[in-house]
């Protein structure tokens, strides 16, 4: 997705956080500059502010901002500032299998209107 700076007409690419309540498919999404891991963080601490606490779970994909090592069998490595923030909202961080979408299907992701404005917005 690109963002157009209107003073400058500079394009930059920006990335999208999308997070997504499971049973409610009440969703959150914000768009960031880099996929540093100050943004994962910050992007983190915003979607609690939204949903107005925290989750019992959180299935990231496996960026590697959060996730240093995912093994097939074995026990999994989180960035160590993620795993302190998981901590301080008393969240576990179960990352979903690599190579396996189907852990989290892209409708209860995505749900269908926040896709669409994703689409829009492209």
């Amino acid at each position: 997705m690109k963002l157009l700076d209107p003073t400058t007409g500079e394009m930059s690419t920006v990335y999208l956080f999308v997070s997504c309540l499971p049973f409610s498919r009440y969703a959150f999404v914000e768009a960031t500059l880099d996929m540093r891991q100050e943004s994962w963080l910050r992007a983190h601490t915003a979607m609690f502010a939204f949903f107005g606490g925290s989750v019992p779970r959180l299935v990231p994909d496996n960026l590697k901002t959060g996730v240093i090592s995912h093994p097939r069998e074995g026990e999994v490595i989180l960035n160590d500032a993620y795993r302190e923030m998981a901590a301080h909202y008393s969240a576990a961080v179960l990352p979903g299998r690599v190579r396996h979408p189907r852990d989290y299907p892209e409708e209860s992701v995505i749900p269908s209107p926040a896709l669409r404005a994703c689409a829009m917005a492209a």
